[in-house]
């Protein structure tokens, strides 16, 4: 009898531990052949970090169409909701993020150079990609169909922009588009300042209203000639 309840409160303890096994989503690996690590903590933080240049991905996951290897996370990918990758990389690989249903923010720290085609593609959810001034190279499609990607910070100057990024490929717009720069005093600064246009489209309301005023004159002066003609008429 003993032998018996011991077994079933046994049984219990493990019954009761399995919730809180299978709430943790952490993960985490090494890229076959170099010493880049990878990490997915519970709260959807994947974190990637190493040395050198990454390798390129044929597909997003396994269910992509199309042969060839898939990130080492592929799995986990529904999992993430924000990414950081280490400057101590040089290179991330094509397709590393690609497809990520969950993903809203990305950031690639100092030192990182280049982006490479289809880095983070399809991704709906994205809001927000952090930039290094490092940064010299963004391929075919790094930020394809990120259809809500509206802040894109680039932790340089336009200048440095100009200077260093000169491998920008089609298919790009959602960073261009919404790029924006650190001013020369270190705050940021949008790449479209106001009233800035040569052609005065965003001039101030003055001279609005300069021009109101002059047609305003224009109306009154012909009314009163016609006015003046219609009083001469009368008198006749």
């Amino acid at each position: 009898m003993k032998k018996t309840t011991a077994l079933l409160l046994t049984l219990i303890m493990v019954i009761a531990m399995i919730p809180a096994i299978t709430a943790s989503a952490e993960a985490s690996g090494t890229i076959e052949g170099t010493e880049i690590t990878w990490t997915l903590d519970n709260d959807g933080k994947f974190t990637l970090a190493g040395t050198g240049t990454m390798p390129d991905y044929e597909k997003a996951n396994s269910s992509s169409e199309g042969t060839g290897a898939c990130p080492p996370w592929s799995d986990q990918k529904d999992n993430i909701k924000t990414v950081e990758v280490k400057g101590t990389l040089v290179t991330v690989g094509k397709n590393s993020f690609s497809r990520c249903k969950n993903l809203t923010s990305i950031t690639f720290d100092e030192g990182i150079t280049t982006l490479n085609m289809d880095c983070f593609a399809y991704n709906d959810s994205l809001t927000t990609c952090n930039l290094p001034s490092t940064l010299k190279s963004i391929k075919q499609g790094a930020s394809y169909e990120c259809k809500n990607l509206t802040e894109v910070n680039y932790n340089g100057t336009q200048s440095d922009w100009t200077t260093n990024v000169t491998d920008i490929v089609i298919y790009n717009d959602p960073i261009t588009n919404n790029l924006k720069y650190k001013s020369v005093d270190g705050n940021d600064s949008g790449s479209n300042d106001s009233g800035s246009n040569d052609n005065g489209s965003n001039d101030s309301g003055d001279v609005k209203t300069g021009d109101s005023i002059v047609y305003l004159t224009i109306v009154a002066i012909v009314a009163l000639c016609g006015m003046a003609v219609v009083v001469k008429k009368v008198r006749i």
